[in-house]
């Protein structure tokens, strides 16, 4: 009973942080932090890794997706349920770096900001291997997986671009800037490969495929090369995502789209 009280906890803790960083996203332009916002901070930096403002709106579908799993947590339906409960410590985590990260880098905390993403990108993966896990032993719904798919996907994406724009702001990449940003998008493409593959996840793939659309969108008129690249980038994730859901739909398993550690083969 001590042990399902202190669980319980720990979930609203979990919908209270997803709460807080949605709310503090919202109001954060309107707060005196620093002398700039994201986007003006990122556009002063000349990465060519940085895809087009619109691919940001990203983050309305996983914070959206990610409250309606907080939210599920604590339903009735799902007390029992302790696989959700290996969740819960990395979601908050996420939840409250990601915070973080918008204070730091708003102040121009380049480098600190690439520590805090890089803590976000490994509570990501720690959230992701125990969902996937857990649809694996058929403990929770595949689409339990959708929020943590999201944070993997983009904070993947996210961690190259911080780093990039650090690079230029450490002026590191001056004279290989076009080389820089053609192996950060080949990076890109094979981490959508290789997660793919091995979790028969369609998400991750699909979300690097949105990432390298909006790169193209962003270099097309000033840099043919790398304008290119993404676009290959884009269409190659986006076969990948749909070969990668038919895959796991024709697994002998039944309907999952995600395949875990756990699976034999």
């Amino acid at each position: 009973m001590l042990f399902e009280s202190t669980e319980r906890r720990w979930r609203w803790l979990a919908l209270t942080a997803v709460v807080a960083n949605i709310a503090f996203n919202y109001l954060s332009p309107r707060l005196p932090i620093g002398e700039g916002t994201i986007e003006s901070i990122s556009g002063s930096y000349a990465s060519l890794f940085t895809p087009a403002g619109y691919a940001f709106a990203i983050w309305g579908l996983i914070y959206l997706a990610t409250l309606v799993y907080a939210v599920h947590l604590l339903l009735a339906s799902q007390r029992n349920t302790y696989a959700h409960d290996l969740l819960t410590r990395p979601l908050i985590l996420l939840n409250l770096l990601a915070m973080a990260w918008v204070a730091v880098f708003r102040l121009e905390f380049i480098a600190l900001s690439v520590a805090v993403l890089a803590a976000m990108l490994v509570a990501s993966i720690i959230m992701f291997v125990r969902a996937t896990s857990s649809v694996a032993r058929h403990e929770l719904s595949k689409w339990t997986l959708l929020p943590a798919s999201l944070w993997f996907g983009w904070l993947s994406v996210a961690f190259i671009a911080n780093i990039s724009l650090w690079a230029v702001a450490m002026d590191w990449t001056d004279a290989i800037q076009l080389e820089w940003t053609l192996a950060m998008i080949a990076v890109a493409t094979l981490l959508g490969l290789g997660i793919g593959y091995r979790y028969r996840n369609g998400i991750y793939p699909l979300v690097i495929a949105w990432a390298a659309a909006a790169i193209w969108v962003a270099r097309r008129t000033d840099a043919q090369l790398i304008a290119t690249a993404a676009l290959a980038s884009a269409i190659v994730m986006l076969a990948w995502s749909v070969y990668s859901l038919v895959r796991a739909r024709r697994d002998r398993s039944g309907f999952r789209i995600f395949r875990g550690p756990t699976d034999a083969r």
